[in-house]
């Protein structure tokens, strides 16, 4: 975890027990909007007043993705989930590209909203996030119900001496000038902390989530597939290959790349999970899994790709090729240069069948939705109607 940077004039060993006390997702994610409010562009560094509407909406921006495009819980006492989910409800989905654009938009949209259910998020987060800028003894006695008041009556009268990160007034957060100079001079090493402390946080609510880290930051830019895109592509123009899910014929430089097990769960582009389709099989699967039939025709293609990389491609290159083939599904290198018949395909099955149909079963428990293949010719590919899960 990256210790934050020191201070003679501010108590940061206030702001490192921040996420001390917490049974939700809402100290983080207020205090991450807070911090990108107080870093942008359009903050007025004199007044340093932020509107809570703007922090809530960056609340729900952040938890966004994580929520309705990975799939990941934040607990059972948290709401954040339902309200996103309420208001894509009354909306619509949203639809946010992994991007700044899509990141910004999104906060735009929950900022001109009218009908947000945000009391959760603003009953006790903004006071309770004061809290260790106090001594114990200045709310000892003091019965739960009225710890909130408190709180906002000592960060009005000892905002100078004290110092804490801000106080409220109205519908407002006065963050105090010394933490803005604090936070704007060192941003990229506290929002490193603070994203730390997050995915502590995710982690313990999602244990078994593969690639979790790379679902905790707010936004990014999903790689182009253009090596593995010209990988099939290659395949495709040598001979005749078929839709894993509709059967039909596909032509070189017409079909789409798709994440057999949907990319928002697995975080990653590696080959073994890709496979050529139709465009408009891609369409309509969308985020969605597979059914079981169809694993044992992505066998066979898998297994056609690497036979027909293995005689086109020098050593250097099919080593890079078969890497994570080797990594990820437990094989050994003799293993991919079995001959191309059922000696290569009966390997490759008993990886998928050991390391892919777990994966499956464990997306499926954490909420993604079984395809039930193409609306207009649902049959699967040629011989793949026998389940693998027997």
């Amino acid at each position: 975890m990256p210790d934050l940077p020191g201070s003679y004039a501010l108590d940061i060993p206030a702001l490192a027990r921040l996420f001390r006390d917490r049974t939700n997702s809402y100290k983080y994610l207020f205090f991450l909007s807070l911090l990108d409010e107080v870093v942008a562009p359009r903050f007025d560094v004199v007044r340093g007043r932020v509107p809570l509407q703007l922090v809530v909406a960056g609340m729900l921006a952040r938890a966004y993705h994580p929520v309705r495009t990975f799939h990941l819980s934040l607990g059972r006492q948290d709401k954040l989930a339902a309200i996103l989910a309420a208001f894509e409800d009354r909306h619509g989905p949203l639809k946010a590209s992994l991007s700044q654009e899509g990141f910004d938009r999104l906060r735009k949209t929950f900022a001109a909203a009218t009908d947000l259910e945000a009391q959760p998020l603003t009953r006790y987060v903004p006071t309770r996030l004061l809290r260790p800028f106090f001594r114990k003894e200045d709310l000892a006695g003091l019965p739960d119900s009225r710890v909130d008041g408190a709180l906002q009556t000592l960060a009005r009268e000892q905002f100078d001496d004290r110092a804490p990160l801000y106080r409220l007034e109205d519908d407002d957060l006065v963050v105090h000038p010394h933490w803005i100079a604090y936070l704007r001079a060192n941003h990229a090493v506290v929002e490193e902390w603070a994203l730390w402390e997050w995915l502590q946080y995710l982690q313990g609510h999602n244990p078994s989530a593969p690639a979790l880290a790379t679902k905790v930051l707010p936004v990014r830019e999903r790689a182009a597939l253009g090596a593995e895109t010209r990988y099939w592509n290659d395949l495709v123009a040598s001979q005749p290959t078929r839709c894993l899910y509709t059967d039909e014929l596909l032509r070189p430089g017409a079909f789409d790349l798709d994440h057999y097990l949907p990319w928002s769960f697995v975080g990653h582009d590696r080959l073994w999970n890709l496979v050529p389709v139709s465009k408009k099989a891609n369409s309509q699967k969308s985020d969605q899994l597979p059914p079981a039939r169809f694993l044992p025709g992505l066998v066979r293609l898998q297994a056609a790709g690497l036979a027909h990389a293995r005689e086109r491609l020098g050593a250097p290159a099919f080593a890079r090729v078969t890497e994570p083939f080797l990594e990820d599904l437990k094989l050994v290198e003799p293993e991919l240069r079995l001959p191309s018949g059922g000696r290569l395909e009966e390997r490759l099955g008993e990886a998928y069948r050991g390391i892919v149909l777990p994966l499956w079963d464990l997306a499926r428990a954490h909420g993604y939705e079984q395809w039930e293949g193409v609306a207009v010719n649902s049959a699967p590919a040629r011989g793949t109607r026998e389940p693998f899960h027997a």
